[in-house]
């Protein structure tokens, strides 16, 4: 049962990392639409306000295609919260920004955030959940991305009422909030990509932690680990 509730409670705070995609997606939907926003912008249109808006995509495509190697020499743990390093930097740069360039640079920077915990984040999940809730594990993934939408709505919709600049800029340096508490929080997260890495690396020749027959063993050692705790349980 503890087991099974701890794998539970990582892959929900994990989802953190999904949480950041859903601010990213509420904050540059809402705060574009503001008066604040335009009047020190100087009402970006068109191409730039198009080049404000995607750089954070731009970012993400760098982000996601470094996942793998990333993920692979680093760890899925360590490589998350790299991300939540560079999305904290990103947020800091859009929220303290002197023009346009300076946002674009925070979107990008933010952006390969989004590539690496967009694409970790699930595989993380599978990786430490046994096979008959793995399907529900990774939702929690998509289920995070759409409460942050909601929530950073309602966090610019009280910015919006504010009379001053704090009604972009609070809510761009809000989202670093997140991050850091799953920055902290992992270090406090059980040590499964460790075992796999160590299984990886007594039987495979290339350390590949992805090898089908390593995964099999890894998940042959969970599952046993799991049966004993319900033995002690059940004595």
């Amino acid at each position: 049962m503890w087991g099974r509730l701890n794998v539970y409670t990582i892959s929900i705070f994990v989802a953190l990392g999904g949480a950041l995609f859903g601010f990213d997606i509420g904050s540059v939907a809402g705060i574009t639409g503001t008066d604040q926003y335009k009047k020190f912008y100087g009402n970006p249109l068109g191409t730039t306000q198009g080049i404000i808006t995607s750089a954070m995509a731009a970012g993400s495509i760098f982000g996601s295609l470094s996942s793998s190697f990333v993920g692979d020499k680093y760890s899925r743990k360590t490589s998350i919260q790299i991300g939540a390093v560079f999305w904290c930097i990103g947020a800091t740069l859009q929220s303290a920004s002197n023009g346009v360039a300076m946002l674009i640079a925070g979107h990008t920077i933010a952006g390969l955030c989004i590539g690496l915990t967009s694409a970790l984040v699930p595989i993380y999940q599978s990786e430490i959940a046994p096979r008959k809730v793995r399907g529900r594990i990774v939702v929690f993934q998509f289920f995070a991305i759409n409460c942050a939408i909601m929530v950073q709505y309602f966090i610019e919709y009280g910015c919006s009422l504010l009379n001053s600049e704090a009604a972009f800029r609070l809510p761009l340096a809000i989202q670093s909030i997140p991050a850091i508490i799953l920055f902290i929080g992992l270090f406090c997260v059980g040590r499964w990509d460790e075992a796999l890495r160590v299984l990886a690396f007594l039987r495979t020749t290339n350390k590949d932690s992805n090898d089908p027959l390593v995964i099999a063993e890894y998940r042959e050692i969970e599952d046993q680990i799991q049966s004993e705790r319900d033995a002690d349980e059940v004595a």
